[in-house]
């Protein structure tokens, strides 16, 4: 135990005296608190054997009492049944493309299953495992054919390579476990007993034990080996991908997780000086345009499951900070076209931010958000019809067709077809230019 300085100094005034006893009751006093803290954790421990699996013994000290008695139904996190029902009644036109990516990577994942995605990087691997276990789920939801929920698992399961226990926590890492808590909430209702079981176990040692090992307090850890990361509660992307997944798994698994809590706390307590700067920047951010739209990517699909899964209302996400970042990214696209700061300047703005701007009845957000995608899309086949005329590829068929390589794709057209809000016909769209 650290104990405080000033009960062991000798050089203290009046040392012996009356000061030195009142230090000595405070020692006593801390030492008290800490012991019966230690206690009350190993009740709360034990109290929850009889309807939840064992605690590993690293869990001990480290488990946190739950705060809420129960959470909604499944699907609880930023999906729900009807953007479920939405997407399998079919989007129209629009969406055409979207729905055939989509069914060819969730194809690719069946036939891929047990050793997947082996010659892409770390981070690429995420993203399309990220892709391809949304898309299994679109097409099990869509056609009901049990080849794709039962390929889900078999690619969760084999992630387990990349994901040991001992790991730290990288970006990829915070995507594939963010993939887990996703697939696992949208697939709940139709997985076996067995395979709850499965999903469930691989989560707790390959996402939930690396996640409490490197998140810990890095004055005073609560469990020996803990140790503290630099993303927590940084002003970086790295902080709320890191973090994000996690929380939304602990949710997803709320009941069967007695870690559960704890994770929901660190992940609060990381994201906490984000909304802060974002108040104070009045939705700025200071890394560019793509490292903007990935944060507020993954601040919004954990706030949403947070809200959507408790019944209660976050401050940070329903601050005036937080609705002035989902516009910000568009102060930098003159002529649609991205030229802002940062490293990576694709332009895109994902579905998650009209999502986050709808759940929180900004129709003016959804709106202006949803003409700019518009234009972006205008502009960037206007692009890809030159580029195909300047390099001799036919318009229908692009340099990196699916027929020269696997049909792998990241989230957007997964996510696009599940939570992209309605178009808009109560507010006339501006004018598409065509210069």
């Amino acid at each position: 135990m650290n104990q405080p300085q000033e009960c062991l100094d000798p050089t203290l005034p009046h040392y012996g005296d009356v000061q030195q006893a009142k230090h000595r009751l405070l020692l006593l006093a801390t030492m008290a608190f800490s012991l019966i803290t230690m206690m009350s954790a190993t009740r709360i421990v034990a109290g929850d054997a009889t309807t939840q699996p064992a605690e590993k013994p690293s869990f001990i000290g480290w488990v946190t009492p739950k705060v809420f008695d129960h959470l909604v139904p499944h699907p609880r996190l930023f999906v729900s049944q009807d953007q479920i029902d939405r997407m399998v009644k079919g989007r129209g036109l629009e969406y055409e493309a979207d729905y055939a990516a989509v069914a060819a990577a969730a194809d690719m994942g069946v036939r891929d299953s047990d050793h997947p995605l082996q010659k892409e990087s770390a981070l690429g691997r995420s993203f399309s495992m990220l892709g391809r276990l949304l898309s299994l789920s679109v097409q099990w939801h869509r056609t009901g054919d049990r080849r794709y929920l039962e390929a889900a698992v078999r690619n969760i399961e084999a992630m387990a390579s990349w994901m040991p226990p001992e790991a730290e926590i990288q970006l990829w890492q915070g995507q594939q476990i963010g993939a887990v808590a996703m697939t696992y909430d949208l697939l709940y209702n139709d997985l076996t007993p067995d395979q709850r079981t499965r999903v469930v176990a691989f989560a707790r040692g390959h996402c939930i034990e690396p996640f409490r090992r490197v998140t810990g307090d890095r004055e005073n850890p609560m469990v020996q080996g803990e140790h503290g990361t630099w993303w927590q509660g940084v002003i970086s992307n790295w902080n709320p991908v890191c973090v994000c997944g996690a929380g939304m798994l602990a949710l997803a698994m709320y009941e069967d997780l007695p870690e559960a809590q704890t994770v929901v706390d660190r992940v609060q307590n990381s994201l906490q000086p984000v909304f802060d700067y974002l108040q104070k920047t009045e939705g700025g951010w200071v890394e560019g345009l793509d490292y903007w739209n990935w944060t507020v990517h993954y601040m919004s699909v954990f706030m949403i499951s947070y809200e959507r899964s408790t019944g209660r209302d976050h401050p940070g996400f329903r601050s005036t900070g937080f609705g002035q970042t989902l516009l910000f990214g568009m102060h930098f696209v003159p002529y649609d076209e991205a030229c802002g700061f940062g490293d990576n300047q694709h332009g895109r703005i994902s579905s998650s931010l009209l999502e986050a701007a709808d759940y929180l009845g900004r129709s003016d957000a959804v709106r202006q958000l949803q003409d700019y995608q518009a234009r972006y899309a205008h502009y960037a086949e206007l692009k890809r019809q030159r580029l195909a005329a300047a390099t001799s590829h036919p318009v229908g068929e692009p340099a990196d067709s699916t027929t020269t390589k696997p049909a792998n794709i990241g989230y957007d057209q997964p996510l696009r077809l599940l939570i992209n809000p309605d178009a808009r016909t109560d507010i006339p769209p501006e004018p598409v230019r065509h210069d």
